[in-house]
C-alpha cells in the first residue's frame, strides 16, 4: 500500500485513466506536491498589488520553509522591478484586464522577461459575455 493514498503501490493512478502529463512523466498529478514545488526548483518571486495576498504568502512560505519571495508590486509597472525572468505564472491576472489594461500587461510582461521566456496563463473562461465585472473573455485573437 502507498503510504500517501492507500492504494496499492503499483498502480500510483488509483485506478482510474492517467492523463497526459502523468503518462508522458510517469507520475500522478499528486506527486507534484509531494516534496513541495517552490522548495525544490528554482528561486520564485510572487508578487500581487494586495498587500494582504503578500503577506498570507509570506506567512505560508515560511510556515513551511518554502524558499520564495514574495512582493507588493503593481502588474502594470513590472519594470520597477528591476529583474528579469526565463518563466512567468500569471494566475488571474490577465483575464480580469479588459483589452486595454491587457495591451498594457503584455509590455508589462515584455519588460521583465528574456527573450524566448515562457509564460504560462491560468485564466477561467475563453468565451461568454463580456461584463464589467469581469473575468473577461480570453481568446487567441
Amino acid at each position: 500500500m502507498s503510504e500517501r493514498s492507500g492504494t496499492l503501490a503499483h498502480d500510483p493512478f488509483d485506478g482510474r485513466q492517467p492523463t497526459n502529463h502523468e503518462r508522458m512523466s510517469g507520475e500522478p498529478w499528486d506527486a507534484s506536491y509531494w516534496d513541495g514545488i517552490a522548495s525544490s526548483g528554482p528561486g520564485v518571486l510572487g508578487l500581487d498589488v494586495a498587500e494582504t495576498a503578500v503577506a498570507l504568502a509570506n506567512e505560508k512560505a515560511e510556515a513551511r520553509g518554502v524558499d520564495a519571495e514574495f512582493v507588493v508590486a503593481d502588474a502594470f509597472a513590472l519594470g520597477s522591478l528591476s529583474r528579469v525572468f526565463d518563466t512567468v505564472l500569471d494566475s488571474g491576472m490577465f483575464h480580469t484586464c479588459d483589452a486595454a489594461e491587457q495591451c498594457t500587461y503584455v509590455a508589462s510582461l515584455a519588460s521583465v522577461t528574456r527573450a524566448g521566456a515562457t509564460l504560462y496563463v491560468l485564466c477561467f473562461r475563453d468565451s461568454g459575455p463580456e461584463s464589467e465585472r469581469g473575468p473577461h473573455p480570453v481568446s487567441r485573437d
